[in-house]
């Protein structure tokens, strides 16, 4: 995945391009494809790039819309694109093809906070309004995409990593052995906001904010809420509902730059989807999918090994 990163000061201070250097430098692992920042006064934004979607290799982030005055630096992958699309019309020039991040801060132009109500995928991105001197920040639903912050008087500092927000030398680098022990005893999932460093804290899944001024109170903007299937009469009927909304799921990951792969663990969810997968890129009359695994020593096959045996060979 790729990685976001950014300074806030109040109005007069500066951010340094060697403090987002000195930022980037810890998630340099998460930007093959580049890493930029750019600083605007108090506000410096930074972003590792990894393409992995068509549509991102050609992004560069961050990203600023002059006229409007925003600029978005983002880790996203957007999976609802021609859903988007169709309610917020896009004019590219020379057929360019708009990236997620784009479609995102479009997005914004239009719902302004209320955008992640409409975006479906994983994604952490944070957008700088030049003229109202704020930031918006937010998380994907199931949190798959990592978001850390310290905020403090007159400062907010951001990153995909703790590690990358330890680096601001304001922000200080305790060490929580409250966390830790919560760690050792299983206890993670019940702590959504703490890190190994008391100064830091995580984005929860589900969460956005606006920051102006020192006011920093992230809102819940999601939660699960099951869909009514009690009108479905058989079981026939629930697993054709199900295996309709899976296989979109699937689909929507299969798109990329390169051939896509998968890992085959032998179990049912990775068998399931590498399946499915399997099919789509079949019907579609693309390369077979590629699987990684890791086997049992020939001689002595586990039941997982063998799953994984007669999957690929069928």
């Amino acid at each position: 995945m790729s990685a976001i990163f950014g300074i806030i000061r109040r109005p007069g201070a500066s951010v340094e391009e060697t403090e987002l250097a000195a930022m980037s430098s810890s998630l340099r692992h998460r930007g093959p494809d580049g890493i930029h920042y750019s600083t605007r006064g108090h506000a410096g934004l930074g972003h590792c790039m990894l393409c992995s979607t068509p549509e991102s290799l050609r992004e560069n982030l961050p990203f600023s819309d002059e006229i409007s005055g925003l600029t978005i630096t983002a880790d996203a992958r957007i999976d609802n694109r021609e859903q988007l699309l169709a309610d917020i019309p896009v004019r590219c020039r020379g057929g360019a093809i708009i990236s997620d991040s784009q479609l995102i801060l479009r997005a914004y132009m239009k719902w302004g906070e209320s955008c992640v109500d409409y975006l479906l995928g994983d994604f952490a991105f944070a957008i700088w309004n030049e003229r109202t001197q704020a930031l918006f920040l937010a998380r994907d639903q199931m949190g798959c995409k990592p978001l850390y912050y310290h905020c403090s008087e007159g400062l907010l500092v951001f990153a995909s990593s703790a590690n990358a927000v330890a680096r601001v030398g304001q922000v200080g680098a305790t060490v929580d052995e409250g966390r830790i022990a919560d760690y050792l005893i299983e206890m993670e999932g019940l702590d959504q906001t703490g890190t190994w460093y008391r100064e830091i804290s995580r984005m929860p899944p589900a969460h956005c904010v606006l920051y102006r001024g020192d006011a920093f109170r992230p809102l819940k903007y999601w939660e699960l809420q099951p869909a009514d299937s009690s009108h479905l009469k058989t079981d026939a009927d629930y697993l054709e509902a199900f295996t309709e909304v899976y296989t979109e799921a699937v689909r929507s990951r299969l798109r990329c730059h390169k051939n896509p792969a998968s890992m085959l663990s032998g179990g049912l969810d990775s068998s399931t989807v590498v399946a499915l997968a399997r099919d789509l890129l079949v019907a579609g009359g693309e390369p077979p999918l590629r699987v990684y695994s890791g086997i049992s020593e020939e001689g002595s096959v586990c039941s997982e090994t063998a799953a994984i045996l007669s999957l690929i060979h069928i």
